[in-house]
């Protein structure tokens, strides 16, 4: 597997597809090494970079509205470096970001992606020394998404709902939008520039309808969010809201949409954690409480999907998961069991 930060650098600035746009990094300061493989890199091609160091403690008077209007004018693109267990944001990095940037990135204005990178802090609480984390991170980022033998014959299929049941006890009903299609890796900005945003991109997704998910999610590995991790959590949905939770009161406090599903997500399990939800979600199959993404839904069933400026990912998959794939009349169409997509009524099996 390849396992160098330059190789690493060079993945994640090829899946930008970048048409002589100014780059934003944006990291904690504990993945400065990172950031500065990735800058040479761009400034050698000629690319205009800033760099914001999110928990910088002076903060950035110079990254207030004008700087990022002007840079949203040049459609800038920005590579976003997430690592757990670092020095908290500051306010000066929080209050930079606006409502209209991330309306911009959003609505995909222009290229973004999410990636990980390690820090010593956190490796410690892994039992593991740098080295060693940041071969597990770089090789995870880049292997091969398995679930995208499956997608187009998942898609072809008109599928209305999923069955999802654990050892641990989930037991979930999710109904699916009218001719939705499943998704994975690189989507399209306004102007028809691919992109991947999310590294690494080892799931499925779709968004599921707000008001039909009922049943109980055990999850199966620990949260870290917000500098807390949730080392264990249970929800009970009724008609797509939630009406009986532990775990994630700090979560569903906040908002109101975040007592909705917004994303389903299904990926291999890997036992692994990683404390970290960009690559714990790539996992192990997982839900997303708050926004929904278009993608993949048809405009007229947009407006039956969640909406929320939060998005939040829990993993609940397991080794034993099981995921039936139904039709309108609850016929089963497909069955995801031992990390495999078994079709029903058709010798052509993958």
């Amino acid at each position: 597997m390849i396992s160098s930060t330059k190789e690493y650098a060079t993945y994640i600035i090829k899946s930008l597809n970048l048409n002589n746009q100014p780059v934003e990094i944006v990291s904690p300061i504990e993945c400065k090494e990172l950031v500065d493989v990735l800058k040479e890199y761009l400034l050698n091609s000629n690319i205009t970079v800033y760099v914001t160091f999110t928990n910088f403690i002076n903060g950035y008077s110079d990254r207030g509205k004008e700087f990022y209007d002007r840079l949203m004018n040049d459609k800038f693109v920005r590579i976003t470096i997430v690592s757990s267990f670092t020095i908290p944001k500051s306010k000066g990095y929080i209050e930079s970001q606006t409502p209209k940037m991330r309306s911009y990135f959003y609505n995909n204005i222009a290229q973004r992606v999410m990636c990980a990178y390690p820090n010593t802090t956190w490796a410690r609480r892994l039992g593991m020394n740098y080295s060693e984390l940041k071969k597990s991170i770089i090789d995870l980022s880049m292997k091969e998404n398995y679930m995208l033998k499956y997608i187009d014959r998942l898609n072809s299929l008109p599928i209305r709902s999923l069955y999802i049941t654990t050892s641990l006890g989930t037991n979930l009903k999710i109904g699916l939008t009218k001719g939705f299609s499943f998704n994975s890796g690189f989507i399209k900005t306004v102007d028809d520039i691919s992109f991947l945003p999310n590294i690494p991109a080892l799931e499925i997704y779709t968004s599921p309808l707000k008001d039909r998910v009922d049943g109980v999610v055990v999850g199966s590995k620990p949260v870290h969010i917000n500098n807390r991790v949730i080392n264990d959590f249970m929800i009970e949905f009724k008609d797509g809201k939630i009406i009986n939770s532990h775990g994630i009161d700090s979560i569903i406090s906040m908002d109101e949409s975040l007592n909705y599903v917004g994303e389903i997500g299904i990926s291999i399990f890997n036992d692994m954690v990683f404390y970290n939800t960009l690559l714990d979600e790539n996992t192990a199959t997982h839900l997303a409480l708050g926004n929904s993404y278009n993608m993949g839904i048809l405009k007229s069933e947009r407006g039956k999907i969640n909406r929320s400026k939060h998005h939040i990912d829990l993993p609940f998959g397991t080794k034993d998961i099981m995921i039936t794939f139904l039709d309108r009349n609850d016929n089963i169409l497909a069955v995801f069991d031992n990390n495999e997509v078994v079709f029903r009524n058709n010798d052509e099996n993958v």
